[in-house]
């Protein structure tokens, strides 16, 4: 900003001159020349003092003494205790910028201080001031802030018409920016990138230098203070606001995030996500595989694992829910990842509301046991897949290969089979075999097998005869086990179930 009207410290002989011709006019109107300069006699003679005169479209100001001043700041300029500037020819100054020495600077002793202040004079003349809430003033399609002194506030600018200095003013009350201390310009509508020094640095964060926004009122974007007040600040509390078509986000002192950040969003409830890059800062749309911050999933982030997530358009994290995307289905966990892999979910209306993920030989081989009611097993394939699998899949856990169906079709689509199909049973998706050391097992309809049993007894009045290749057994004969135990099967009537029998041991 170029400021017009500049300190003058020493009258010159030219303005001295130029005040005689202005004056020339001003002796039958009480003006005289005296001791180089001017004054003003009243009636009686007198020489006025402390207060202002007016020649033709000016006003001027006698001193203390009498004297005209010039290249002066008049304090206490009238009843009202305004403060007021003139000029070299001792013209007040009005509609006009005038910078001056600042006397609270000590030749750089203090940093936080600049050599001179601006001052912004009115069409009145008298300069602009604010005390209590920061007001701005427009001035030549800008709006500037002063103290209560007249001082023209810049830098980070509080909202009681107060600075609030150093490189941490962002976080020590500092709501609007406004430039350095030659420009005063307050920023609205726009971005700025700010230096916050290496000292106000964020966990094991390089950088000192941030991104910051300012709404149209001029005021920084950060977390509400209403919200804040409910909440001890913390860096993954989080704003976000769509700036030009792209969705960001802004901490709690207005910095913007370029990192991940999973917290409560100031304006919901509910737990969501936000992923931006250094390279804007803006909100990913769609897929995107990133390695996630070690406040959302710490394994991973210590071993520089990428994840994959998905947000929809408004830059929202997809989070516990079953979503279609391009017509595939897939799953995300509460931190938004992309699940892939064999999974027990609860899902209410493609909300997931809990989970469970196999990955145990161990919890495969008694499947029901850690599948409770009211939830379904899902096959989400691999890492580089994620899609919702149905019909006969091979899925491999622990190093073990197991066989699986997941429904085609409807509301069972994509969900673990959980009863007979034709000659083979199922568990919650899982093909139920024998093993193959035994030949023949005895299982329940939850797929579990049943090893208590007394010869010439029925072992289940409810269940199946399965062998080592996953077929249920129907015929009238004797089956025997590696064991030498024989067993009968019963179709029991109306039911897709059999009696099985433990018949006799053979010699």
């Amino acid at each position: 900003m170029r400021k017009q009207t500049k300190l003058v410290a020493v009258l010159s002989a030219a303005a001295l001159l130029a005040i005689g011709a202005s004056m020339t006019s001003f002796a039958a109107q009480g003006w005289t020349e005296a001791d180089g300069t001017w004054v003003y006699l009243d009636k009686d003679g007198y020489k006025v003092t402390d207060s202002w005169k007016k020649s033709g479209n000016f006003w001027y100001y006698l001193d203390e003494d009498g004297y005209m001043a010039t290249s002066k700041l008049i304090e206490n300029g009238d009843s009202n205790n305004n403060t007021y500037y003139v000029d070299e020819t001792g013209r007040m100054v009005t509609n006009d910028w005038v910078e001056l020495e600042n006397e609270d600077y000590y030749d750089g002793a203090n940093d936080d201080e600049p050599e001179t202040v601006y001052y912004y004079f009115q069409n009145s003349g008298k300069a602009y001031k604010t005390s209590g809430p920061t007001s701005f003033k427009p001035i030549n399609g800008k709006k500037y802030a002063f103290d209560e002194n007249g001082h023209m506030l810049w830098g980070w600018v509080g909202d009681t018409s107060n600075r609030c200095p150093g490189d941490d003013g962002y976080k020590t009350g500092g709501v609007y920016y406004c430039g350095d201390s030659n420009d005063g310009a307050r920023v609205s509508g726009d971005w700025r990138y700010l230096y916050i020094g290496t000292e106000n640095r964020t966990d094991d964060s390089e950088d000192d230098t941030y991104w910051f926004y300012f709404d149209t009122n001029g005021k920084k974007v950060c977390t509400d203070e209403e919200y804040m007040d409910a909440r001890t600040p913390s860096d993954d509390v989080f704003k976000t606001k769509k700036i030009n078509g792209k969705t960001y986000a802004f901490d709690t002192e207005g910095k913007m995030i370029n990192k991940w950040s999973v917290s409560t969003v100031a304006t919901a409830s509910d737990i969501d996500g936000y992923y931006s890059t250094s390279d804007d800062g803006a909100r990913k749309k769609g897929w995107f595989q990133a390695v996630p911050s070690a406040s959302i999933n710490p394994t991973a982030n210590a071993d520089d694992e990428a994840k994959w997530f998905y947000a929809n358009n408004d830059g929202s994290l997809v989070y516990d829910a079953i979503k279609t995307i391009s017509n595939k289905k897939y799953a995300f966990d509460s931190n938004g990842e992309m699940l892939s892999g064999l999974w027990a979910l609860k899902v209410d209306n493609n909300v997931i509301e809990d989970y469970y993920q196999f990955e145990e030989e161990a919890a495969v081989d008694h499947i029901h046991t850690y599948v409770p009611t009211g939830w379904d097993v899902y096959y989400f394939g691999d890492d580089s897949d994620g899609a919702m699998k149905t019909g006969s899949q091979n899925v491999d856990v622990d190093g073990e290969r197991y066989q699986f169906s997941f429904g085609k079709s409807g509301a069972s689509k994509g969900k673990g089979v959980n009863a007979p199909q034709g000659n083979i049973l199922y568990s919650h998706g899982k093909r139920i075999k024998a093993d193959s050391d035994y030949r023949y097992q005895v299982f329940g309809t939850d797929g579990e097998a049943i090893t208590t049993m007394t010869e010439g007894s029925a072992v289940t009045s409810a269940g199946y005869l399965v062998n080592a290749s996953g077929s249920i057994m129907k015929g009238s004969g004797l089956y025997t086990d590696s064991d030498g135990r024989q067993f009968r099967v019963n179709k029991n009537p109306g039911v897709d179930t059999y009696t099985v029998t433990f018949e006799k041991t053979k010699d």
